[in-house]
């Protein structure tokens, strides 16, 4: 019998490689109002150059992780309230 993290990492491992048009996808930068995204004090240095910190960037990287882990559960309620905040 395999550990049940064992399983839920091996899923979580093969759902990372599932192309994001064929997963679920959600506003996860909606859940943060507008005047709270760009971060005027904060600059990040991008490949392409210096840009203002985006904190819907951060948002939508840790929803569509969160998303990924969910799935891997076999969670069906994704984009809950509990799971905005």
């Amino acid at each position: 019998m395999i550990n049940a993290h064992l399983e839920e990492d091996l899923a979580l491992k093969r759902l990372i490689t599932v192309p994001k048009d064929q997963k679920p996808s959600f506003n996860w930068r909606g859940v943060i109002p507008e005047s709270a995204r760009m971060q005027e004090r904060i600059r990040v240095v991008c490949p392409h150059g210096e840009e203002l910190f985006d904190l819907s960037e951060v948002v939508d990287t840790v929803g569509r992780a969160l998303t990924n882990v969910l799935l891997s559960r076999e969670e069906k309620e994704l984009f809950t309230e509990a799971n905005q905040r």
